[in-house]
């Protein structure tokens, strides 16, 4: 082989070595609901597949490893990226009476599952419904509830749920960010499940919105929410992007975390926003913490997400999947 040989055949290796690469850091996908059936997409659209076909499905989304869990009825299922049923699904709490707050509670849910990173869990919230009687008053008590459970058995302990929060959503396979629901909550709150409310933590709050549904950025440096920009009666139409200058939690315990002078991490800081022209829904991070995914009336979208501490400019959106919903972006392909 002449030396001009070997340097062309050194040039198509980097090449191909190039070209794998970029396959690789490419290699992610975005789970979703379409005529309540599972699906799977790639992130550009090329690749779209449907993954069940009986219907009846909610709240899909997936680890790290690919595998999808989602919530048909009251079951917790986890499926393989063909459809296949993995293990025995699990039954949510929520739909009857409910020993979680007291017996005279009913929990209507599961809402918004999500399965942790690591596949071990899944979080979801439902609204605690109390009919009260006095001999001259009868009112209700309602109160959301954020449980936290393994996804191959119905185990939910003392410490494995917490009240006045909900939509939570996974930041990394310990922790979750949740909204507060009371009037006096913050937006956004942080809880490290299996401790129960010893380890909730108020984070803060943007007084300008009424923030929730929100998730953090895999590299912990942004934070997506949806927003209600003109008081409680207003349409959740807008999307907040803030920047995140460190951890989202300090080291517990968490005594008086309400109070106004608790420890607290740093508050995030508003820099962009896109106001839609419907309701927005179950905003979700890529896997590099470049774009978000999230649902309106017509389908799942995607909009890019540029380095929003210094500029807004490049935030264009993209239509993925018309009709689509209920998406999450993972890493695996």
């Amino acid at each position: 082989m002449s030396s001009i040989q070997r340097l062309v055949y050194a040039l198509l290796l980097v090449v191909a070595a190039c070209a794998g690469a970029a396959s690789t850091a490419a290699a992610d996908s975005i789970v979703f609901l379409k005529g309540g059936d599972v699906w799977l997409t790639s992130p550009d659209g090329t690749r779209q597949y449907q993954v069940t076909f009986d219907g009846g499905w909610d709240s899909p989304s997936q680890a790290d490893d690919g595998t999808i869990v989602a919530v048909h009825g009251s079951m917790v299922v986890r499926l393989d990226r063909s459809g296949r049923v993995l293990g025995t699904p699990v039954r949510a709490v929520g739909g009857e009476t409910s020993a979680l707050l007291s017996d005279k509670f009913k929990l209507f849910g599961p809402f918004d599952a999500e399965v942790s990173p690591d596949g071990r869990r899944v979080a979801y919230w439902g609204t605690a419904y109390n009919p009260n009687s006095t001999a001259t008053d009868v009112y209700a008590e309602f109160r959301d509830v954020t449980v936290v459970m393994p996804v191959d058995r119905a185990e939910v302990g003392p410490d494995s749920w917490v009240t006045s929060v909900r939509t939570p959503s996974w930041i990394g396979s310990d922790h979750l960010l949740v909204a507060g629901s009371g009037l006096t909550n913050y937006s956004f709150e942080t809880w490290e499940p299996g401790a129960g409310d010893d380890r909730l933590q108020w984070w803060f709050r943007y007084v300008h919105a009424i923030e929730s549904d929100a998730e953090l950025s895999p590299d912990g440096r942004r934070l997506v929410a949806v927003a209600q920009t003109n008081g409680a009666a207003s349409a959740k139409d807008t999307l907040h992007f803030f920047s995140v200058a460190g951890p989202a939690w300090t080291a517990p315990p968490y005594p008086g975390t309400w109070l106004d002078d608790a420890p607290r991490p740093p508050a995030g800081e508003a820099r962009c926003q896109g106001v839609r022209d419907s309701e927005v829904v179950n905003p979700t991070w890529s896997p590099r913490s470049d774009a978000v995914a999230f649902e309106d009336r017509d389908g799942i979208w995607t909009v890019a997400v540029p380095d929003i501490a210094t500029s807004c400019d490049g935030m264009a959106t993209t239509l993925l999947a018309p009709g689509g919903s209920h998406p999450d972006w993972g890493p695996a392909d």
